[in-house]
């Protein structure tokens, strides 16, 4: 089977982080596909993205752009090839150079059959522009196509009409195309609210390999929280450090450390200190994604408050770690945390999140380290999510090709 696979981000030198689970996605398919070819088709992912608030920063991306090479060709693994066109991208509100894309995937598309025989599936991440793209190829080549969704909140306000539907730049590909995937459940119900059809539901996955459930070293007496997140208001690390002063004042063994970084950097650290906590919070900043799992392995518990979660990858690390986690009924979490690996508090509920904190650090003996990682392995392991993908595969070029698939419905 040769998929053709459209991500809308992924990972680049300057944000290593933008789309890394996507990456791990084709890399798991390559290794766990039972011969599965993967073709990733790549047209810069940002890396070439012009932004008039950042004139210097635009003016640096364009030199970049002309010093790249047209076309260039890496083969990750023995089943897996990356094909990228840098194309220049500027604003949605300009157009956004959606015709330089399409020639871009078009050209990668027929490079791809060349070199590695005919694309049985096109597989796109995320509806704009991926998904887009891959309607417009299904119907050049006439291939089945299917598109994932990540997006939260769904949709993306730039694409939501006045009266409350989606705009046919958006419906149009998912309409079209012979399955969605959402990578909850919770998306999965949002994105069947407004119209989408044919909706499954396939988690993203964690590299096994990478994790283990190693236990913390016995350096001290202190029973530590990682949180690991992007500084934004939608992580709720305010009302984390809120709870934690609560919750330190019930348990003074109770430490606090928080990687990532962001635009409220400044103001969360700050929001400690007022709370007289500094001295008990760690603040790591940017953490780079092959050191993360031994910040899991020396910690006792993860703990993320958003106010909105699509899905939450690093709640699903943390369980490969064996650690259990605390996270709020925000979507995506009500799929990943039961009471065996955990605990779900109501969003923004600073005394519940508190509770949950002291209940956790009192309680740490019923959570089961290899429990939790065998659950994990059953529900997020790469093996695990690759069979949930082969099969919706197998299904889909198993029915015949549905001619309003093919039919330009978007105007």
């Amino acid at each position: 089977m040769h998929v053709f696979f459209i991500p809308s981000w992924y990972p680049t030198k300057d944000r290593p982080t933008a789309g890394c689970f996507l990456r791990e996605q084709v890399l798991a398919l390559g290794r766990f596909g039972e011969g599965t070819r993967v073709s990733l088709s790549l047209h810069g992912a940002g890396t070439y993205l012009l932004d008039p608030r950042r004139p210097m920063v635009s003016i640096r991306r364009l030199f970049r752009f002309f010093r790249a090479p047209r076309r260039s060709i890496e083969t990750v693994s023995s089943n897996v090839v990356e094909i990228e066109r840098p194309v220049v991208e500027w604003s949605m509100l300009l157009g956004g150079n959606m015709s330089g894309m399409l020639r871009s995937h078009y050209a990668n598309f027929v490079q791809a059959e060349a070199m590695y025989g005919e694309v049985d599936l096109i597989h796109a991440h995320v509806g704009f522009p991926g998904g887009w793209i891959a309607w417009h190829l299904a119907r050049r080549f006439r291939r089945p196509f299917v598109i994932t969704e990540h997006m939260g909140p769904f949709p993306p306000p730039v694409f939501l009409r006045s009266d409350g539907t989606i705009t046919e730049r958006l419906s149009a590909p998912f309409l079209a195309s012979h399955r969605n995937v959402a990578v909850s459940p919770a998306l999965a119900r949002v994105m069947g609210r407004f119209g989408i059809p044919r909706v499954a539901v396939i988690p993203n996955l964690v590299d096994e390999e990478r994790f283990s459930t190693s236990a913390r070293p016995p350096s001290s007496n202190n029973f530590v929280f990682f949180s690991l997140c992007h500084l934004v208001p939608e992580k709720g690390v305010d009302d984390l450090l809120k709870a934690a002063k609560c919750a330190m004042a019930e348990v003074p063994a109770l430490r606090l450390v928080i990687g990532g970084d962001g635009p409220m950097r400044r103001s969360l650290q700050s929001l400690a200190g007022r709370l007289g906590i500094s001295d008990r919070v760690s603040w790591l900043g940017m953490v780079d994604p092959l050191a993360t799992p031994g910040f899991y392995r020396d910690s006792d518990a993860f703990i993320l408050v958003s106010r909105a979660e699509t899905f939450g990858v690093v709640y699903v690390e943390a369980l490969a770690s064996g650690k259990p986690v605390i996270a709020t009924r925000c979507g995506g979490p009500e799929a990943i945390v039961h009471e065996g690996n955990g605990l779900l508090v109501p969003i923004g509920d600073v005394p519940a999140i508190a509770s949950a904190m002291v209940k956790m650090a009192g309680n740490s003996e019923r959570y089961v380290a290899e429990k939790i990682r065998s659950d994990f392995m059953k529900r997020f392991s790469r093996p695990a999510v690759v069979g949930q993908l082969l099969a919706l595969y197998r299904t889909i070029l198993n029915e015949p090709l549905h001619e309003s698939a093919f039919e330009d419905i978007y105007h």
